[in-house]
């Protein structure tokens, strides 16, 4: 699984990509929320490299 995360603004989008399919997905949010996901997706990614560990 791969992916990519980019703050435009206060938009961030999400390119994913796994074996069976891609998404993208914008979500327009403020500062806070922003920064919380950004920390979670963050942290999901983390979790996900050290499973391949």
């Amino acid at each position: 699984m791969m992916t990519l995360c980019s703050l435009e603004g206060l938009k961030i989008v999400v390119y994913g990509k796994d074996k069976e399919r891609s998404f993208v997905s914008a979500y327009q949010l403020d500062l806070e929320k922003a920064l919380k996901m950004l920390l979670l997706l963050h942290l999901r990614c983390c979790r996900v490299l050290q499973s391949y560990e």
